[in-house]
């Protein structure tokens, strides 16, 4: 194998299951949005909300990462991706689907940057 710095291996195993998550949320997002709502029209819009959040994210990241550098912004958006996992997993726990829309949301929004590291 490869003689690659620990740090180099550790970052990318952290890279692939970051960018993961958008991924994930779109392939089970209905399925959760269904057993959550009694609307079932409904059900698909945690994964529409992913693309909005996506949107928005943009200029404000881009602009992050010009003041405070790439390193930090991606670190501290790795911080704010758990803590929006565990507001949906929080949400799904107590059966609320605007949280877990509000989850969907935020769980792309800053978590853009993924592919500009």
């Amino acid at each position: 194998m490869l003689q690659i710095p620990k740090n180099v291996w550790l970052l990318a195993t952290c890279s692939a299951f970051f960018m993961s998550v958008a991924v994930f949320m779109v392939f089970v997002g209905g399925i959760i949005g269904n057993s959550l709502t009694h609307v079932k029209d409904l059900s698909t819009l945690p994964v529409a909300i992913i693309v909005v959040g996506t949107a928005l994210a943009i200029l404000p990241v881009n602009r992050l990462m010009s003041l405070f550098g790439r390193k930090r912004v991606f670190l501290s958006t790795c911080l704010y991706t758990i803590a929006t996992i565990g507001l949906g997993i929080y949400a799904i726990y107590t059966e609320s689907f605007p949280l877990f829309c509000l989850s969907s949301f935020f769980v792309r929004r800053y978590s853009r940057n993924d592919v500009s590291v």
